[in-house]
């Protein structure tokens, strides 16, 4: 179990890591949420920073997908000429 100080969670009032395996909230399978805690506790960060690094390297890796990008661009292109059409 890892330690649970004020430095180790986020100072969020809604969120505590062991919402993670709150059935109610259902945020992650009980699996996922033992192993990011195990993770943090290895990496010697709170689990809020450990998501944050996940979700940051998630958006690196579609930003450099090729496929992503030309879905992208197709996307900015269908809402750019709705917007256009909207604005007339």
């Amino acid at each position: 179990m890892l330690p649970s100080g004020p430095s180790r969670w986020p100072v969020s009032s809604t969120f505590h890591p062991s919402r993670l395996l709150d059935q109610e909230a259902q945020l992650l399978p009980a699996d996922q949420a033992e192993a990011l805690e195990a993770i943090a506790g290895v990496d010697e960060v709170s689990v809020n920073e450990e998501i944050q690094r996940a979700i940051a390297a998630h958006i690196e890796a579609r930003r450099s997908d090729p496929d992503f990008r030309r879905r992208l661009q197709a996307s900015i292109e269908r809402n750019r000429e709705i917007l256009e059409r909207l604005a007339r």
